[in-house]
C-alpha cells in the first residue's frame, strides 16, 4: 500500500511509464519503496552508487534522463538534495527533487512520511519488453556505460533464481552490497519474487554487519570476499 501510495505523489509530480527515475539512497524502507513504485508506474530506475558525489551524479542524471530524483537531504558533508536541485539548471529532463530526511533544501519535496501519502493509485500498466532498470557499469577502464535492462529480463531471473537457491517464504536475506548495485540489488527482488524477508542494513561496517548477524539471523547473505576479509581483520 505504502508503494502504490509512492507511485501516486511520483505521478502528480509528473512521472510515467518509460520515465527515468533516479535513486540515491542505502539499502533502506525508502530505497525499497522507491523501488516498487518506480515499477507500480512503470517506470525506469536509476540507481546511484551511494559513494558518487558531484562529478559522478552529474554526468549519470544527464546521461540517463532522469525526471525525478529521489536522494537523501544529506550525505554526511554532502548536501546531496541541494546539488540535485542545482542541476535543474543544466540538465533539462530533471524536474523534481525528492528528499528523505530531516530539513528538505527550498524546493524539494519531503519524502512522503506513512500516514501522509496520497490516494493509492497505478500507472500505465507496463509491458514485459519496458525498461525495468537503467544501470551502470564500474567505469573501471573509461566513463560508466549505462545497460537498460527489461523487466522480462530482471523479474522472471529472480524468480527463477530464488527456486533454484532453495530461497522460500521462511528465508530471511541480507545484503552487504548496496541495493544501487546489481547484486545488491537482485537480493532484494529475489526476497520479493519467493516472499521471503529482507534484513536492511543501511551501509556496511564490519561492525554494524555483525551486529545484524545477531540481530536478524538472516538464513542468506549476498556478501563479497572483501566484506568477510574486513570482518576477519577486526576478529569477528
Amino acid at each position: 500500500q505504502r508503494a502504490q501510495s509512492l507511485a501516486a505523489f511520483l505521478r502528480e509530480l509528473g512521472v510515467g511509464r518509460g520515465d527515468v527515475v533516479a535513486a540515491q539512497l542505502p539499502n533502506s524502507l525508502e530505497f525499497v519503496l522507491t523501488d516498487l513504485a518506480a515499477g507500480y508506474l512503470g517506470a525506469t530506475l536509476q540507481p546511484i552508487h551511494m559513494p558518487y558525489r558531484s562529478a559522478e551524479i552529474r554526468s549519470l542524471v544527464a546521461h540517463g534522463g532522469a525526471r525525478v530524483a529521489v536522494c537523501s537531504t544529506r550525505l554526511k558533508d554532502f548536501a546531496a538534495a541541494e546539488f540535485l536541485l542545482s542541476l535543474r539548471a543544466t540538465v533539462p529532463t530533471l524536474r523534481e527533487v525528492v528528499a528523505v530526511g530531516s530539513d528538505p533544501p527550498p524546493g524539494a519535496h519531503r519524502f512522503p512520511e506513512h500516514g501522509a501519502l496520497p490516494q493509492a493509485a497505478r500507472g500505465e500498466r507496463p509491458h514485459a519488453q519496458d525498461r525495468f532498470l537503467l544501470l551502470y557499469t564500474s567505469g573501471t577502464t573509461s566513463a560508466p556505460k549505462g545497460v537498460p535492462v527489461a523487466y522480462r529480463k530482471f523479474l522472471p531471473n529472480a524468480a527463477r533464481s530464488a527456486e533454484e537457491l532453495g530461497i522460500d517464504e521462511t528465508s530471511v536475506l541480507l545484503s552487504a552490497a548496496p541495493f544501487t548495485h546489481l547484486y545488491g540489488l537482485f537480493s532484494l527482488h529475489l526476497a520479493l519474487a519467493a516472499g521471503a524477508a529482507t534484513a536492511l542494513l543501511p551501509a556496511y561496517s564490519p561492525a554494524d554487519f555483525a551486529r545484524a548477524l545477531d540481530r536478524d539471523r538472516p538464513t542468506g547473505l549476498f556478501v563479497a570476499p572483501a566484506h568477510m576479509a574486513a570482518c576477519l581483520a577486526e576478529g569477528l
